[in-house]
C-alpha cells in the first residue's frame, strides 16, 4: 500500500463522505483532533463535485456535506470514486446513517450491499472505513447499528460506531505502515 503524507510524523490525509453540515464540520474537527489532515481536494475533484452536489443544503469539499449520499446509491459511489481518484486523498471515511423515521428516511431498498461491493472492487489500495452511529434515541438503533457494522466487517471493510474511533484506527494504520519502511530492530 503506497501512503502519501504531507508530514510523515503527524498527518495522514482523509476524505470524509457524509450528510449534514453539522456532522461534516464535526467530522473534519474529529479527524484533525485525532492527528489526521483534512486536505483541500484537487481542482479536478472540486470541479466535478461542484457539478454534482446540489447547491441547496450541501457543501462540495472535504468533508463532503451532501445529504443526497443517503438517498442515491449511484451518487454516493460517484462521490467515493472522486475521493479514491484524488491524489490528495490517502484514505476515506464513509458515514452510513441508519434509516430512521426522525429523518424521514425510508427503510426500503438497502443500498449497503451495493456499497460493500463497490468498496471491495474499487478501493485501489486506499483504506476505506465506514461509521454507523447508532445514537439518536430510538430503542432499536443500537441493534441496527451493530448489525450494519457487522455486515461491513464481514465483507472485510472496517466499520466503527463513531468517527472518533474510525479516525483513531486510520491513524494507527498509518503509523503501522510507516514503520514498515525500515527493518524492525531487535535488542
Amino acid at each position: 500500500m503506497e501512503l502519501k503524507i504531507s508530514d510523515p510524523d503527524k498527518f495522514f490525509r482523509p476524505k470524509s463522505v457524509g450528510g449534514g453540515g453539522g456532522v461534516s464540520v464535526a467530522a473534519g474537527d474529529t479527524c484533525v483532533r485525532e492527528g489526521l489532515e483534512v486536505p483541500a481536494l484537487s481542482d479536478a475533484t472540486m470541479e466535478r463535485l461542484r457539478e454534482i452536489v446540489p447547491e441547496a443544503g450541501s457543501i462540495a469539499g472535504n468533508p463532503l456535506d451532501a445529504w443526497k449520499v443517503f438517498e442515491d446509491t449511484e451518487y454516493l459511489m460517484e462521490a467515493l470514486q472522486l475521493g479514491l481518484d484524488d491524489p490528495r486523498v490517502d484514505m476515506i471515511a464513509v458515514d452510513r446513517l441508519i434509516p430512521r423515521a426522525a429523518f424521514h428516511m425510508s427503510e426500503d431498498g438497502d443500498a449497503n450491499p451495493a456499497l460493500i461491493d463497490f468498496i471491495r472492487r474499487n478501493a485501489g489500495g486506499k483504506p476505506v472505513v465506514v461509521t454507523a452511529d447508532s445514537d439518536g434515541g430510538a430503542p432499536d438503533l443500537a441493534a441496527k447499528g451493530a448489525s450494519l457494522r457487522a455486515r461491513f466487517c464481514e465483507a472485510g471493510i472496517p466499520a466503527y460506531p463513531s468517527l472518533d474511533r474510525a479516525a483513531r484506527a486510520l491513524l494507527h494504520l498509518y503509523r503501522y505502515h510507516s514503520r514498515l519502511d525500515t527493518p524492525p530492530r531487535i535488542a
